[in-house]
Order: C-alpha cells, then structure tokens, then sequence
C-alpha cells in the first residue's frame, strides 16, 4: 500500500492506532519503547515481510528480534492487524494462502517472552483465531485464544518493560511475636507442633512464589525495631513497605517517630494485624494516611479504596496462607506502584458491559431472573481481584443451569473481559520414578489413580490434606477415577457447606489424557461454564496403596486465574500411618519436591461424609459401561 505523495514521511520505527483502517498511517508508539530499544541495542533493519520500518538485534541462536507492526492481509478482503508485536525472523514461514505463522516476542506480566503466534482462518465461518505459546526466562506461558469474525486482531503489550528484581518490596515484622495464621494443620510431632512455624519460613517461601510468576518482585524483610529507621531514610530504595504483626511497644513505638518525617505520603506502605499506633502511622496508600476516625461522607473515592484494599489486605493475612499473601503483594504493587494489573479482574468497566449486553443479552436476563444465578453475582462482587477462595465458594455454593450460561457465553465464548491466564509451568517437581519394583509406565499411573474403586469401595481415594485453600479444603472429597470406553475421566465428589450451615453434595466431571511422560496427565473440564485446563503429576504412592500424593497446575484463561495445588489421598481418608516419623518424612519430602512445605497443607475434614444435611448420599453412581480395567 503505497502512502500518497503530498504525505509527511514519518520514519519513526514503531507505529501505533487504536483503530487503524486500509490505507491510514500508524501513529508513533510512545517514547518509552524507543528509548527502551535503544537501551537494548537493536538496530534499524532495511527490510520486512511485515510493514513499514523495523528494528532487529540477534539473539545468539539463529534467530533475530524484530520491533514492527505488522498489518497483514487476511485473504477476506480485510487487514489483519496487531499492535506493537515483536517478531524473531527464521524466517516467518507461510503455510498455505490463508494461515501465516511467525515468531513473535510479547511483553507477558511485565516481561519479555519469546512468542510463536500463528494466524488462520477456520472455514466457512470466516474467523480468525490467535493463538501464542510464550516461552522465556524458563517458563512458558498460553496466551489468550481470541475469535472474532473478520476482525482485526490486536495483542495486549505493556509499554513498560521490568528486569528481575526491578520492584523492591520491603516487609518488617515483630521477631518477638509468632506469626499466629500460619501454622501446622496436619499431624506431626510435637516438638515441631511446638516450635510453630518461623517468620523466615513463611517469608522465603513467600519470595520463592513470587519469582515463579512474578521475577520483577524481590521481597527483603527484616525486624521492625532493626530496619524501619534505617528503611525511612532510604525510601527512594524501596517501591512498597508492609508490616507484618507488628505490635504496640516501646521498642516499636520510638523508631516510628521519624516516619512521618522522612517518608512521603506518595510512597505506598501498609501495616497488616498491627497495633493501632504502628497502623496509624505506617498505613499510607493513596497519598492518604488511613485513618479510620473519618465519617463515609467525608471520604473520597480513592481514600475508600486505599480503605477497602487494607481490609481486604487484613482478611488475606487472616487465612494463613502464603498463596493469599502472594495475592495481597500483587494486588498492592499493581495498584500502587505499576498503576497496571499484574492480576486478572472479574470486573467489567463500560466498554466490558457494553460487549457483554452485545453479545450475550438473552443470558444476562436469565440470570437476572434466577435467584442463584442473582446470589452467585452478587456473593462474586464482594471478593477482591483475582481472590479464588471467595470466588469459587460462590460458584459452588450458587451454582445453576443460568449462571453457567451466563458465564459460558461472557467468558468462554466471547472473552468479553478481555482476561487470559495459562498454565504455571514452574516449578517442574520430578514425578515418581518407580512403583512396585518398575519403572513408571501409562499402565502403573492408572493403577495409582484408579486406586480403590471397585477394589471394596465405591471411590478411588479420599483426599486427606490439600494445599490449595479454594480448591482442596472441601470436606468430604472423594475422587473417582475410571474409563468409559476408551476415554480416561476423573469425577471428584465432595461437600459445600452453605451460609446457612447446610451441606450439599457436588461434583465435577473431568476429561483426561495421558502427557507425554508417564505419571503425568492433561485434565479439562467445564465448571459452571468456565473451561479449566489442568495438568498433574504423580509425586508419590505407596505400593500398597495407603497414601498417593498429587501435584497440580492449572488455568481458567478466560477468567483470568491460574493456580497450583497438592492432595495427599488415601482409602479412607484418615492420614496414613499416624504417628509413624518414616511415612511422615516421605510425605514431606515428596512435597517440597513441588516446592510446597508441610505446613501449607489444610487437613480435610472427612466427618459425616456418608450424607449431607438433606440425608442424601454422595453421587457415587458410575456410567454403565465405566471400568478401572487398566491400558496395557
């Protein structure tokens, strides 16, 4: 497409538009991606099979990263557009005249990742779907599956670009305290049950989490009466300071007198389960100290939100979990320091609702017209961003034929949230060697996962202790495991317990395939209308079957959550060998392999579990032509 004679010839390397129609120039990208190329070293590159100008600097492995735009036509007569995509020539390779696949680098969480992106249009339906598998630092990432007829096609690239490290959060915490939610829940001895779990112990797991998905974050921490006068002279060091259980005393009371004076009020800090002296003084968010004297009437919008974003901080430390502190981490830094998300939002803003009514209008006005589905938005719109405790205790506890219509056609079908999440890919624990004397095989994993169904019981396993508080702490949790056909699937039966105290039964029904290396599997299902992707690995069984230990890492792309989680399971639920010190070690080493410690686990209640409050029994039944023979 030429550009007319009489136009200005802008020989910026990066172009940008919102909309951008046939024939119209780019704008200019903003001055921080320049400058951060230039930083970079990448030089002008004279040619492209893309458009316009580019940039390339070579990776050292056959490869070059290219800065362009590419419009690209689609072969409908329309242009195929996307925004600010970084390409790595091999070069890019054309399939056939209506699929084109290129090496692509995005800016995935704040950092750079090697991209493969592949464009095609599907059949008579005439759409375009856009599919990326980010791979860098270690890790590898699934970008967002977009469908959208005969549409231009944008990626979702921050400007900002973060090394490892680059955002310094600062926790101080009271040495002289133990840190009351985070405890042993699960049967150990008692002289680890009395020395309780350390400060050190929950803080290094803590940064450990972080570098798994978020390497820009570096957490130090140290004792408040050590570190909070010398952190407040050196304020311009440090992007966020929070405060752990600090308490009341005159130790910690005198270093807070040069707070106020040395620290701005523009730098973010909160102090969590703290004395009230040590809150009033260190909680500044906003630009607002938080005091709590102030009337709602006499509050503005951003006072109240620093307001919430402390007590929604409060109620995460309360849970005693360092998945819950990662969260409240980066909640803090996204809204305080980057001013851009880090963590998926469930929200909808008026551009969101406005595709929403567009596209799936019928659904929403079967929701509004049914009581659950009406209780399942409502109980969803109280959880903070990204919370998956409180978001799945509403979906199952509201759970309805309209509500998974409604969200099946807002967040599968269409995206309107615009969210995307992928599989956590680290850490990568080894999975079990050997069972009974050979070598892990497709055969021995069925073996371990059908466990003891149609063996003296109707279940495979009970779970014991889980790791994840929204998806393993559920009383009651039997897991079923069989083959129909020739096909794998796993239904895992357990208890809801209502606001009103009564118990119900639920269960999922999920498709399995076996991964590549034994002892691992692919999972998905549909859980009121949300797609999970799911995949687990075998860290441990014993031979005769007492215990068997699971590792899993999943994603709702769509609703923008991943997550990671560990069950232990044996037959009839109570922890396997009690008391034994040599069973108990087993668990614990085959879990900190997946870098879980013993003291994240949540013990499962397995009381009453022969029916709910209603007197129904649990949903056992199996399809007629189900079957644990296993694959030979």
């Amino acid at each position: 497409r030429h550009r007319p004679k009489d136009s200005h010839h802008d020989t910026t390397p990066f172009f940008r538009k919102k909309h951008h129609r046939p024939g119209q120039r780019l704008q200019p990208l903003s001055a921080s991606i320049q400058e951060w190329a230039h930083r970079a070293s990448i030089t002008p590159r004279p040619e492209c099979n893309t458009r316009d100008f580019n940039a390339s600097k070579s990776l050292g492995f056959g490869a070059e990263l290219i800065l362009c735009t590419v419009s690209l036509e689609s072969g409908l007569g329309r242009d195929l557009w996307a925004k600010e995509l970084f390409i790595v020539s091999h070069p890019p390779r054309t399939n056939s005249s209506n699929r084109i696949s290129l090496i692509g680098v995005l800016q995935v969480g704040c950092t750079m990742e090697v991209a493969y992106v592949s464009w095609s249009a599907t059949g008579s339906q005439r759409k375009w779907r856009w599919n990326a598998t980010c791979i860098g630092n270690g890790r590898s990432y699934m970008l967002p599956v977009r469908s959208m007829g005969s549409a231009r096609l944008r990626s979702s690239v921050e400007e900002s670009v973060y090394e490892e490290g680059a955002l310094q959060v600062r926790i101080l915490i009271d040495t002289g305290s133990q840190p009351i939610p985070f405890r042993y829940r699960v049967p150990v001895d008692g002289e680890r049950r009395a020395r309780g779990v350390e400060w050190n112990q929950v803080l290094g797991q803590l940064r450990r989490k972080l570098a798994w998905d978020y390497p820009m974050i570096e957490v130090s921490w140290g004792s408040f009466s050590d570190c909070v006068s010398q952190w407040a002279g050196e304020s311009d060091h440090w992007d966020l300071l929070i405060a752990l259980g600090v308490q009341d005393n005159v130790e910690n009371i005198l270093p807070l007198r040069q707070w106020s004076t040395q620290v701005p009020l523009s730098k973010p800090a909160l102090a969590v389960a703290s004395g009230e002296q040590v809150t009033s003084v260190l909680s500044q968010l906003n630009g607002f100290r938080l005091q709590t004297w102030r009337p709602n009437f006499l509050r503005g919008a951003k006072l109240k939100d620093a307001i919430q974003t402390r007590d929604l901080c409060a109620n995460l430390y309360a849970r005693g979990s360092v998945d819950d502190l990662v969260l409240a981490v980066t909640m803090l830094v996204t809204k305080y320091v980057l001013e851009k998300g880090l963590t998926s939002s469930l929200s909808a803003g008026r551009k969101e609702a406005i595709l929403m009514w567009k596209k799936c209008k019928q659904n929403i006005i079967n929701c509004l017209l049914d009581t659950n589905c009406r209780n399942a938005l409502s109980c969803m719109g109280r959880c903070g961003v990204n919370d998956q405790v409180c978001t799945y205790r509403c979906l199952t506890q509201w759970e309805s034929p309209a509500f998974e219509a409604f969200s099946l056609c807002i967040l599968e079908k269409n995206n309107c949230l615009g969210n995307f999440s992928a599989i956590p890919t680290t850490p990568t624990p080894q999975v079990l060697a050997s069972f009974r004397g050979e070598p892990m095989s497709q055969r021995s994993a069925e073996e371990i996962f059908f466990g003891w169904l149609n063996r003296g019981e109707k279940w495979s396993w009970i779970a014991v202790a889980g790791q994840n508080p929204a998806y393993d702490a559920f009383p009651c949790q039997h897991q079923l495991w069989y083959r129909e056909n020739r096909n794998l699937w796993y239904d895992p039966v357990f208890q809801v317990e209502l606001d009103d105290g009564r118990t119900v039964w639920r269960r999922r029904h999920y498709r399995v395939r076996h991964a590549d290396e034994p002892g691992t599997f692919h999972f998905s299902v549909c859980d009121n209308g949300v797609v999970s992707k799911e995949f687990w690995r075998i860290l441990d069984a014993d031979e005769d079957l007492s215990f068997a230990i699971f590792y899993y890492t999943g994603a709702a792309s769509a609703a923008g959550l991943s997550y990671r989680g560990a069950i232990v399971t044996s037959r009839d639920g109570c922890w396997p060998n009690p008391g034994c010190a040599k069973t108990l070690n087993r668990i614990e080493n085959s879990l900190q392999r997946a870098g879980i410690e013993l003291w994240e686990m949540y013990a499962t209640k397995n009381r009453h579990c022969s029916c709910d409050t209603s007197g129904s029994p649990p949903p056992f039944h199996l399809p007629s032509k189900a079957t644990t023979e296993r694959r030979a």
